[in-house]
């Protein structure tokens, strides 16, 4: 095999390739990326067996077609300290010579044939969403995720399909987060509901290729074990977790007591300010609304450390005074990924939940923390 290529997009391709291919593995071929160049093509492969990222582009010229196993982690690093525009590659008996401007490098390579089979997944059904849309919805709901219990599985993000629309939805037991994107363009069997745990790994990874995909649309492609993302040139597919995800619209409110409305500048300043003297066990604010004043008094305690409050101006508030707490983490988080100036902010009861919406396609609800 002999190639020339763009250092960038071979950079960005190895990024990601990278990414998939095991630190720790008893199986140490997964450690090398394949580079196969066919035509005016290189096809970048890597897999850690559960998980299989594929990428197609085209190269300034191929010389000799071929293929070759090369380590992800060492081909990365070359990549991105070189200051070339152009990189040159050649296969020499079980090594692979890389020039890059005024340095060369040479890696020991693999028997391309000893690389896992990747076989092709037939799908049953298959959705496609815009890519800008996509990407905000995976943003406003995987930090909710991350832990896994006894009863339920929060290792993964649930894309729930129904009524031509797309949930996107992400819990650890105390919040809830639900993307909505709806008429979404679908095909396959049938228009009853579906389910998939997707991997939060598998996600962080499909936000790379999505910062980098020209496409305007991407397909999503589902079979009973499998979920498979692609644009026009890069796959990614990975198994689905097999496990319980809670019924989360039954931890939904129905109506809500309080409804307040905040400059979303003002209550993240706010929270800032009122964290820096919470406990880091529970990062707990108690939050006092005083419905004539037109002020939230957020509070915080540390008995090692200080107090904190700070007020905080409403542009709206509808209900009785009350008092809550909540953890201050899980407002900021949620702050962090709606994109509204304005922000509204509903609690139910004393001690009872609280939702922060984005219009009618992102809801975020959060459970209180019990004041001592």
């Amino acid at each position: 095999m002999k190639l020339s290529c763009n250092r960038e997009s071979l950079l960005e391709s190895f990024q990601i390739a990278e990414s998939i291919t095991p630190r720790k593995t008893s199986k140490p071929i997964l450690k090398n990326v394949k580079i196969e160049a066919t035509g005016e093509k290189i096809t970048i492969m890597a897999t850690n067996i559960e998980m299989t990222m594929k990428k197609v582009f085209e190269v300034g010229s191929v010389g000799d077609e071929g293929a070759v196993l090369i380590s992800g982690r060492d081909m990365t690093n070359i990549l991105r300290e070189s200051d070339s525009e152009e990189i040159f590659i050649e296969d020499k008996d079980n090594s692979v010579m890389i020039k890059a401007g005024d340095a060369q490098f040479t890696i020991q390579s693999n028997i391309a044939e000893e690389f896992f089979n990747i076989e092709e997944i037939k799908t049953d059904y298959e959705i496609t969403v815009s890519k800008q849309r996509l990407e905000r919805m995976i943003n406003q709901t995987i930090f909710t995720s991350g832990k896994e219990t006894m009863a339920y599985t929060f290792e993964g993000i649930l894309f729930n399909i129904f009524d031509s629309t797309l949930e996107v939805v992400g819990t650890d037991g105390k919040r809830i987060a639900i993307a909505s994107e709806q008429k979404i363009k679908s095909g396959g069997k049938g228009d009853k509901e579906r389910k998939y745990l997707v991997p939060m790994q598998a996600l962080r990874i499909i936000l790379n290729i999505l910062s980098i995909s020209s496409d305007e649309d991407i397909s999503i492609g589902f079979s009973n074990n499998f979920v498979i993302f692609k644009d026009s040139t890069t796959e990614l597919r990975t198994q689905l977790i097999e496990g319980r995800f809670p019924e989360y619209k039954n931890y939904i409110p129905e109506s809500y007591k309080i409804n307040s409305v905040f400059n979303k500048a003002d209550l993240v300043s706010g929270l800032r300010k009122a964290d820096i003297m919470t406990s880091q066990e529970t990062h707990l604010i108690t939050f006092s609304f005083s419905k004539d004043a037109g002020i939230c008094t957020m509070s915080s305690r540390c008995l090692d450390r200080g107090t904190s409050e700070v007020n905080v101006s409403m542009e709206l508030y509808e209900g009785e005074d009350i008092k809550v707490g909540f953890d201050g983490r899980h407002l900021l988080d949620v702050l962090r990924v709606v994109e509204t100036e304005k922000i509204t902010w509903k609690i139910k009861e004393e001690q009872g939940p609280g939702e922060i919406t984005e219009g009618d396609v992102y809801r975020y609800v959060f459970m209180p923390v019990k004041l001592r």
